[in-house]
């Protein structure tokens, strides 16, 4: 590998920081393996590199993503409303970023998430260190050895819902960013 392999750049999807060598330029945007939209269309990296975020003609690049407040009662009640979304004909990868309402929250509804189809993704990216959110085995939730998560700034959780328990199911978990 390169000395270039080695850069860092932050994907425009989750903003978090990977290494150049990691990233892939989908639709005028620098995303992650784990975030493309459509996995049969991904475009390599031209040789000349530069940013989406600094081409006037890319106008969500630069953009903020929006950050859901989650309340402890009404836990995560929809999933429409993610900042994005992908339908592969029968998937759906929903992308949230999330923040407890004014204090660190444990999601006491009953499911935690409301239920999806079978098979859909849901990343859920945490955004405050002070109001996280405590997800945990139970609920609606699979977490992985049953082993509770606080989402916190820069954390990120992978589910995968499953119809036949009504379960989200934990695939990967990421804490303290990348």
């Amino acid at each position: 590998m390169g000395k270039n392999s080695w850069q860092k750049y932050d994907c425009d999807r989750s903003g978090f920081t990977y290494r150049k060598c990691d990233l892939k330029r989908q639709r005028g945007l620098l995303v992650s393996p784990d975030e493309f939209d459509d996995l049969y269309k991904i475009e390599n990296l031209n040789t000349r590199w530069g940013s989406p975020r600094e081409n006037s003609d890319t106008t969500t690049a630069g953009s903020s993503p929006t950050v859901f407040t989650i309340s402890a009662g009404t836990g995560i009640n929809s999933l429409q409303q993610s900042q994005e979304y992908r339908e592969d004909g029968v998937h759906v990868h929903f992308f949230m970023h999330v923040v407890g309402d004014a204090a660190p929250t444990d999601l006491s509804a009953n499911p935690q998430i409301v239920a999806g189809n079978n098979g859909d993704v849901l990343t859920l990216y945490g955004t405050d260190d002070t109001n996280y959110i405590l997800l945990e085995d139970g609920n609606g939730l699979s977490l992985i050895g049953g082993e509770a998560m606080q989402l916190k700034d820069t954390d990120s959780i992978t589910l995968v819902y499953t119809s036949s328990d009504t379960t989200w199911r934990e695939t990967s978990r990421n804490k303290g960013g990348i």
